[in-house]
């Protein structure tokens, strides 16, 4: 039997250049992916403040993206 039953969060994650594309016509590129970039940093420190939680997985192929998932 496991010790621990709690769940995991799996954050799936785009590069921040391809993100948010629907904004185009009010946000250009940079600004884009500043907001995703923010918008990824405020959910993972919600879900790393979660107790319930076992962990947290991130899932992407953009460096910014990993490295806020490692601190």
């Amino acid at each position: 039997m496991r010790t621990d039953d709690r769940l995991w969060a799996l954050v799936p994650v785009k590069r921040f250049g391809s993100a948010k594309q629907r904004l185009a016509a009010a946000l250009d590129h940079s600004m884009r992916a500043r907001l995703a970039r923010a918008l990824l940093a405020d959910l993972l420190d919600v879900l790393k403040g979660d107790a319930l939680l076992a962990g947290v997985l991130v899932a992407c192929e953009e460096p910014q993206a990993a490295a806020l998932a490692r601190e």
